[in-house]
């Protein structure tokens, strides 16, 4: 018995999946990021998706506190880019420009161009499910990398990287001025993954009545507008929650 048991804990040993066995892979990625082979092991990490951990039991993590890194990373180096280009345009615009480029079909497509999916770590399931080539996934994948080159290489050489690789996107990147409600509505999709909400209340009766209108943003109201007709009205509100998002941190919605 007691050697079956030991029999058992060195197969179990055996199955410990060991950073090693992607070197060689891990060493291309560095190459095609410009790294040096060194810096191997800062994108372990970085490739690994959850399904893969929970299926395999590496010895390292999954990819998600790297995530929260590089999307943090990404938005600083692309708002510094924005507020230089367009330098006369207020907060919320650069928020929908900013969101427009960083958007997850946007990662996807530049994960898809360096061909990234190939380096990804994932469950069988997730694997057998076409997961390499799901935006969300790539789009994870590509902010993980970004948070290993920044914490193996730094701020400036992260920069000029990811400039580069959002260099036609930059080119082609232009303020559309759209009404105040085209502009809300896409940037609360952008942001929020939903539609402001608008409440419209009448005042008044036949030719003297009035409209006010009420938007609000993840739940939270964010502008009103007052007009003679519900258009405007909505208009009016849309163009109040634009200026507010221009006025306040993000964070308060």
């Amino acid at each position: 018995m007691f050697s079956k048991n030991m029999n058992n804990l060195s197969e179990q040993k055996k199955k410990v999946v060991e950073p090693e066995h992607y070197r060689k892979s891990l060493e291309d990625l560095t190459e095609l990021l410009g790294i040096e082979k060194d810096y191997w092991n800062f994108f372990l990490e970085a490739v690994t998706h959850s399904t893969f951990c929970e299926e395999k039991k590496p010895t390292w993590s999954c990819n998600e506190r790297l995530e929260f890194l590089g999307d943090s990373v990404l938005d600083l180096i692309i708002s510094e880019v924005l507020y230089k280009k367009f330098s006369e345009e207020n907060e919320g615009l650069l928020s929908i420009q900013r969101s427009n480029l960083v958007s997850t079909e946007s990662l996807a497509e530049i994960a898809r161009s360096l061909n990234l999916g190939e380096f990804l770590l994932l469950g069988k399931g997730e694997e057998n499910s076409g997961g390499a080539d799901k935006n969300s996934i790539l789009a994870d994948l590509y902010e993980s990398i970004i948070a290993a080159v920044f914490l193996c290489k730094g701020l400036k050489f992260t920069s000029e990287l990811v400039l580069n690789h959002f260099e036609e996107k930059l080119k082609n990147s232009s303020i559309v001025k759209k009404p105040a409600k085209s502009l809300l509505q896409e940037f609360s999709q952008k942001t929020f993954k939903s539609s402001p909400v608008y409440i419209i209340n009448s005042i008044g009766k036949n030719a003297n009545k009035n409209f006010l209108a009420k938007v609000s943003l993840n739940g939270h109201m964010v502008g009103h507008g007052f007009a003679t007709t519900k258009k405007e009205a909505e208009m009016l509100a849309a163009q109040e929650a634009l200026d507010y998002i221009d006025k306040y941190s993000l964070e308060e919605l």
